[in-house]
């Protein structure tokens, strides 16, 4: 019997994301890309995308194991006292380190879908103004592909939508 993507932590991410996408049919088209895209800028640079189009997928923690995800356009800052009111929660969030982030995740900092909060079982929060975007580039499980997408396929998967950044 083949491995699932909800066994995450027993086969590779990278091709666990495109089983999940398979799966609840979400409709992209995979970038690659020589130059790294690790950071905003540089994945603007690499995809020929505005930055504005580009979206940030972060994993903010809470206490020791309390984990949020939180997807931003790569031209907007994160606000951490917005997500904290989208959240619903009493204490403050801050950014989970790198290895936090691979061991809740199973991808490495500048390589996280923004789907990889599904597969990881968190909840996540998409700033409005992503969501008006008609779409989206967000990586592929590392810094050298991308996926494009319409912000609407987020629907699929649950997330939250609020104003999160500043």
């Amino acid at each position: 019997m083949p491995m699932g993507w909800r066994e995450l932590r027993n086969t590779d991410a990278r091709t666990a994301l495109f089983e999940l996408l398979g799966e609840l049919r979400i409709e992209y088209v995979l970038i690659e890309h020589k130059e790294s895209g690790k950071t905003s800028e540089s994945a603007a640079d690499a995809t020929g995308e505005d930055r504005a189009n580009i979206v940030k997928s972060m994993l903010l923690k809470s206490g020791k194991s309390g984990y949020v995800g939180v997807i931003v356009g790569g031209d907007r800052m994160m606000d951490f006292g917005k997500v904290r009111e989208c959240a619903g929660a009493s204490r403050k969030f801050s950014l989970a380190r790198p290895e936090e982030v691979k061991a809740a995740l199973g991808f490495e900092i500048g390589g996280v879908p923004p789907f990889a909060f599904y597969m990881g079982g968190i909840a996540a929060f998409v700033d409005a103004a992503v969501m008006e975007k008609s779409h989206v580039v967000g990586a592929a499980g590392d810094e050298f592909s991308g996926i494009r997408f319409s912000p609407k396929e987020f629907a699929k998967v649950g997330y939250g939508v609020g104003q999160v950044s500043k």
